[in-house]
């Protein structure tokens, strides 16, 4: 218990001074430290226990409502303890193998550095990628609303910005003609527009910092022979078999509905086709195994991801969909090359 405060209350002032930082630091730099804030608290909940989380992500936000203001530890703790100490929680999650496999539990979970026990089946990855897209759902919805306290003034925020983005394109000195070359009605159009997608972008935002963060925590304290548990299969991911139903009621919803709901459900589509990306490449990953152009293959994908963006991301997102009915992917449960200690 003891170890579990100290490494706690270490990481808290950690990761407090990366979210104080970022506050004041010029832009790049500011992206840098509130990419990586919550690292620290997500090597203490891996490393020593979800409880250490819980401790470090406290101790941030006590920091942060002291020498700031108690709203700034309340935005801590919500952007930075909750998610990591129950991400950490979960991943750290295990049962017997003995028990019925009808619903994973918590057998006193106990700090065992790079445990290879076999009895033990841990949480499944795929519900630790949905508890963490539920978070990032709930933190841009609450971000945005934040930003703009209601949809109609988010609206006006975004126009304001797009038209300040648009006239500072057009040279002073061209024609009258010019400056009305993108009319008020197009104007409009490309603020609703950004209205729709903004959710989505900042739930996969968000989602993207806080796996990245879970799984470079991972790498660390594996490095350091810390990690309280196996290192998992990536590549055999899977999702519940509701997903994909979940995510298409999402994409009708954000076309249907205006206001708050519409806000919500372009959350949750980004969110979970961010998540189907990350499946997507998981399969890619998987069935590449062992080929001597593997390597060549995966690069051409990642490079594919940066210059083609949006597209590619798509059709990343499609195999990933596709993986229970395509010939892709494998049964990995009795696949001898898909051991949990490989790399992935």
């Amino acid at each position: 218990m003891q170890r579990q405060i100290y490494i706690g209350l270490f990481a808290g002032l950690l990761a407090m001074m990366a979210f104080a930082a970022a506050a004041t630091s010029p832009s790049a730099l500011l992206l840098i430290l509130a990419l990586f804030t919550p690292l620290p608290i997500f090597i203490a909940g891996l490393s020593a226990g979800w409880f250490a989380a819980a401790i470090a992500g406290l101790t941030g936000a006590i920091a942060m409502a002291i020498i700031s203001n108690p709203l700034a530890g309340i935005i801590f703790a919500a952007t930075q303890l909750l998610p990591a100490a129950v991400l950490c929680y979960f991943a750290l999650l295990f049962r017997e193998s003995s028990a019925p496999v009808t619903k994973a539990r918590s057998i006193s979970i106990q700090h065992k550095p790079n445990s290879n026990d076999d009895t033990r089946e841990w949480y499944p990855l795929g519900w630790i990628v949905i508890w963490a897209t539920a978070f990032a759902i709930l933190l841009s919805i609450a971000t945005l609303l934040i930003v703009a306290q209601d949809i109609d003034a988010l609206k006006t925020m975004l126009r304001e910005h797009l038209d300040k983005l648009i006239d500072a394109q057009i040279p002073q000195d061209s024609p009258a003609e010019t400056t009305k070359t993108i009319s008020e009605s197009d104007r409009e159009y490309m603020a609703q527009v950004t209205l729709f997608l903004l959710p989505a972008a900042t739930t996969i935002t968000i989602l993207s910092s806080l796996l990245l963060n879970l799984w470079l925590a991972g790498r660390i304290t594996r490095a350091f022979n810390s990690l309280s548990r196996p290192w998992p299969d990536i590549a055999a991911i899977t999702y519940p078999s509701g997903t994909p139903l979940v995510l298409t009621a999402g994409l009708l919803a954000a076309w249907t509905f205006t206001g708050l709901p519409g806000l919500a459900a372009s959350a949750l589509a980004g969110g979970l086709f961010f998540a189907y990306v990350l499946l997507g490449l998981a399969v890619i990953h998987h069935v590449t195994r062992g080929l001597e152009w593997r390597s060549f293959a995966l690069v051409g994908i990642y490079l594919a991801l940066i210059i083609f963006n949006s597209g590619f991301l798509i059709l990343i997102a499609l195999v990933g969909l596709a993986e229970p009915i395509s010939p892709l992917r494998r049964d990995f449960i009795s696949n001898s090359d898909n051991s949990p200690n490989n790399d992935n």
